[in-house]
């Protein structure tokens, strides 16, 4: 009697485990399919369908589909792919995707104390500070604030969080702010999953931030 009640034991833990749900849909464009198991049949794809530990995803020709996990990991699949859903998470687990990094990146940023915005010369690449009585002086706004942008992409209020980084970026090019904007410019793009935008901004901080530490692990 005993065997049987392990055998028993042992299936039920083996079916709870491939009934594991690891994360969800959280973007896809094109044909997505999906099925919980390698056995069941493949259905279409939704915004935040769960995903199993046993499922499979597939991809249609310029299809895309981006999948978040329930421990803050994610990872995406590009077209004419059939790939199941265990060895996503662990690819996605595998060292951390760049996004992935970026985000405990902000989890422990500790920014400077608010400051006022001096009077400096819009110039690429050689900032002058100009005093009042210089005729080369303008008045100019105070730097739309770093602290109140990431609070919005925080909220995820993407589209407002947008204009004040976009902000930052055009009234301080090349200052520790617009470092800042580009990567998580890039990292809503991402999440929004525009890829031309995303791309965009990475390039940006290639070139005039060719030092970041925002650059660490990015491999596009």
């Amino acid at each position: 009697m005993k065997p049987m009640i392990i055998l028993i034991a042992i299936s039920l833990l083996v079916c709870s485990i491939s009934a594991e749900v690891l994360g969800s849909i959280k973007f896809f464009q094109g044909t997505v399919e999906y099925k919980d198991s390698p056995n069941s049949s493949f259905k279409n794809a939704a915004l935040n369908m769960p995903v199993h530990r046993d499922g499979v995803v597939k991809t249609g020709l310029a299809a895309r589909v981006e999948i978040s996990f329930s421990n803050g990991s994610h990872i995406s699949v590009e077209q004419n792919k059939s790939l199941s859903i265990s060895k996503l998470y662990e690819e996605a687990n595998a060292s951390g995707s760049w996004s992935d990094k970026m985000k405990r990146q902000l989890n422990n940023l500790s920014l400077p104390k608010n400051r006022e915005a001096s009077s400096v010369a819009g110039i690429r690449r050689s900032e002058v500070e100009l005093e009042k009585a210089s005729d080369l002086y303008w008045e100019v706004e105070e730097l739309a604030g770093i602290e109140s942008a990431l609070s919005l992409y925080e909220q995820k209020r993407f589209p407002e969080a947008i204009s004040l980084f976009d902000q930052i970026v055009l009234q301080a090019p090349l200052s520790k702010e617009a470092e800042l904007s580009h990567m998580v410019l890039a990292l809503i793009y991402e999440e929004q999953g525009n890829a031309t935008a995303r791309s965009r901004h990475l390039s940006k901080l290639r070139s005039d931030f060719p030092k970041s530490r925002f650059l660490e692990g990015l491999n596009d």
